[in-house]
């Protein structure tokens, strides 16, 4: 089998056979390549050490990445090449890392300590294909099988019960049974995984084709991770992305904070989420709506779109879409006078907001046109002081 890669794969593996070097694409990239996907973040893997890596591209910039584990990252035009020599591993005694890494020249012996077969597979230029574990029959297949004991494969790193369920979801993958097993039974290991990695596998598995028989068949993992969640009725492949997907897993926007801030969760995210929830069912007058905007604001477009897909609330997200695109007022950045105007009429401090707020709600309402000239006479009738 001869595969085509990026000019600068091309130009990484021969430097690196024309030093005396074995070198082979690994991992994620190549089950990418082989899938017809996309590829990311290309994966190297030599019996040259770190030192010698470095050495052969010398004076190029190459980023010391990893030194512990035999990985230098080789950046041209802003992309980064990880390169890491082949290596075997020691216990895993934090269900997370080895606690030492040994250097080897057996391209073998490294695919033996891999996870999952589809990622076990490697191409050199010079020997081509290198599969010991029918990594390329899974990819056929739709597989995933972890390599040798799916038992040891979990118990040496617990996160890869969340990177399987990604797999699934995002390549819409079948767990093979074995493997599944496996996973159920060291799915309690997860408590051991730092919340951050947890939460970013999370997310990367919210967004795949497959996530909505994925979380059925494992929801017993996410409720290990977050003991709020409940299993909708509807089918989530309805939502369009993994703020959606995540908001339809908790009944409360309080639920919501309450676990994503356990697993570290950004701030846009928890706010995002917590926004989905919070709301009532989307108003249908005018008038309410243009609250609804002026406590969102463009939020409400996510809102309302969530509320229709989720809650079956139809025509709701083209109602707000309409006034949100009508131009009418609807926000303080909207009014045709600002905290200028005001502070210019003897305002001062907090009466400023005030004023400013009653003018937004005399034009939502309809009382007043949203003029300066008509604003500023509309002032003479707030008693604000």
């Amino acid at each position: 089998m001869n595969l085509s890669f990026d000019k600068t794969t091309e130009y990484v593996l021969n430097s690196l056979e024309e030093a005396g070097f074995d070198a082979y694409v690994v991992g994620g990239s190549l089950r990418d390549l082989l899938l017809g996907m996309e590829v990311h973040d290309t994966d190297i893997a030599t019996n040259a050490l770190p030192a010698q890596v470095k050495e052969v591209f010398k004076g190029q910039n190459v980023i010391e990445t990893g030194l512990k584990h035999g990985t230098v990252t080789l950046v041209v035009d802003h992309v980064p090449y990880e390169i890491t020599t082949f290596r075997t591993e020691g216990p895993y005694s934090d269900s997370r890392r080895p606690d030492a890494v040994y250097f080897i020249d057996s391209i073998e012996e490294d695919l033996k300590r891999r996870d999952f077969t589809v990622n076990a597979i490697a191409y050199s230029k010079s020997r081509g294909l290198v599969d010991l574990f029918g990594g390329v029959a899974d990819l056929k297949n739709k597989v995933l099988r972890a390599v040798g004991d799916p038992a040891k494969r979990f118990s040496e790193d617990a996160l890869r019960v969340l990177r399987a369920m990604r797999f699934a979801s995002v390549l819409g993958f079948e767990i093979e049974p074995n493997t599944k097993a496996a996973l159920f039974a060291h799915a309690e290991r997860l408590k051991k995984i730092a919340a951050e990695r947890v939460y970013s596998e999370l997310m990367r598995m919210l967004g795949g084709k497959s996530f909505d028989g994925v979380l059925r068949e494992f929801f017993p993992v996410f409720q290990l991770i977050m003991p709020e969640v409940f299993l909708p009725e509807k089918d989530l492949s309805v939502l369009p992305d993994a703020h959606f997907r995540l908001a339809a897993l908790f009944s409360t926007a309080a639920d919501a904070k309450t676990a994503l801030r356990r697993l570290k969760a950004d701030n846009h995210t928890v706010k995002k989420v917590s926004a989905l929830l919070e709301s009532a069912p989307v108003p249908t007058k005018d008038t309410e709506i243009k609250y609804f905007l002026s406590r969102y604001g463009s939020g409400a477009l996510e809102i309302s779109l969530f509320r229709e897909l989720f809650y079956d609330e139809k025509g709701a997200y083209a109602r707000v879409k309409a006034v949100y695109e009508s131009g009418e007022c609807y926000s303080l950045a909207q009014l045709a006078v600002n905290g200028s105007d005001i502070v210019n009429l003897g305002y001062t401090g907090r009466e400023t907001g005030l004023v400013l707020n009653k003018l937004l709600d005399m034009v939502i309402q309809g009382n007043v046109k949203n003029t300066k000239e008509a604003l500023l006479n509309a002032i003479k009738n707030i008693d604000n002081r």
